[in-house]
């Protein structure tokens, strides 16, 4: 087999290095979801409760009193086990070589490997994104093995909100989805979070054309603006949530395709994810990888390979590899509200 010439696998995690972050800047999933590692082959995290109660009084020579230190509790879960990998087959490698001649020089396959490299990576986070937006979205996510039906899951209790009557086409002219997200504020007493003006709301352009289509002289419909314009776009509408202390609304209409060949949004239509703001700035929740041996020292993290294999082997191929173990952790649930707008 003649020799062949590729990325190393330090030279693709520098890929990786280098695609990760166009890869998901465009997401705001992954600022409300970062990535982190631990240690453990567990999904592990420990959640201090509520801090509780008022200072006491003391008065002059008295003495002070005992507050019982705070409580937490400590959560664990499987990680989610995932790899696949793309070949590069016979054909493809001998056509490598170099047209019109007989040289038995190596074969160069770097930009084979780093475009596999790219498709397999872009796999992985969109797998990611989608089990996020399920958690906070649906209040589950479930990834099934192709061939063996074994599923990995989790599910969490999200608070919801169901207006009435429902922001749909239909309902444009009765719809009051501004006297509704004025009730979001609501969701943030006794947690450490604000629904006011400075959270955020999303949904796709398809909900969200249906919101700002409202006709309602009662409500979003009869709201004009300077000059006695109506609220014709979403920049009109942002401006009047603001000016109410309502989140505003953001537009994200990324998904990936399925293997029928369908578009399917992360955010799906009729729904919506309200995210508050953490008072302390700490992250919504985390996206963990956990110990993997397949990776350089077992260390937790993706691991990323470029396997030969022909030296004994016929027909000769390479295989480029990618995969994970980890899964998600949701550290604050009240700090979402799931919006079930309409039903498509």
């Amino acid at each position: 087999m003649p020799a062949l010439v590729y990325p190393e696998t330090k030279h693709i995690e520098e890929i990786e290095q280098t695609l990760l972050p166009r890869l998901t800047i465009d997401s705001p999933i992954f600022k409300y979801f970062p990535f982190d590692s631990d240690d453990n082959h567990l999904i592990e995290w420990e959640q201090l409760d509520n801090y509780t109660g008022l200072q006491q009084l003391r008065g002059y020579n008295g003495l002070p009193m005992s507050v019982p230190r705070i409580g937490s509790k400590r959560y664990r879960a499987e990680p989610g086990v995932y790899g696949e990998f793309i070949p590069l087959d016979e054909e493809e490698m001998t056509r490598r070589r170099r047209r019109a001649t007989y040289s038995s020089g190596p074969i160069k396959l770097n930009d084979l490997v780093a475009e596999a490299f790219k498709q397999l990576l872009t796999r992985r986070l969109n797998l990611v994104e989608k089990i996020v937006w399920d958690l906070l979205i649906a209040g589950t996510f479930s990834v099934a093995h192709p061939t063996t039906g074994v599923t990995y899951s989790g599910s969490y209790t999200p608070p919801q909100f169901t207006p009435s009557p429902l922001w749909s086409p239909a309902n444009k002219a009765t719809a009051a989805p501004l006297a509704g997200m004025r009730t979001f504020r609501d969701y943030g007493v006794g947690q450490s979070c604000s629904f006011g003006g400075n959270a955020v709301q999303f949904y796709n352009s398809v909900t969200a054309r249906s919101i700002l289509a409202n006709t309602n002289a009662d409500d979003l419909g009869g709201v004009l603006l300077g000059g006695g314009n109506t609220v014709n776009s979403l920049n009109n509408v942002n401006e009047v949530l603001i000016m109410n202390d309502i989140p505003k609304i953001v537009i994200y209409d990324e998904g990936y395709i399925d293997a029928n060949g369908t578009f399917q949004y992360f955010i799906p239509t009729g729904k919506g994810l309200v995210i508050g703001k953490r008072k302390s700035g700490v992250a919504l929740g985390r996206y963990r990888y956990t110990q993997n041996v397949n990776s350089p020292n077992g260390a937790p993290k993706p691991y990323s390979r470029v396997i030969i294999k022909g030296d004994k082997e016929i027909p000769a191929s390479v295989e480029v590899h990618d995969g994970h173990n980890g899964g998600p952790l949701i550290q604050f649930p009240g700090s979402v509200i799931v919006v079930n707008a309409y039903v498509p």
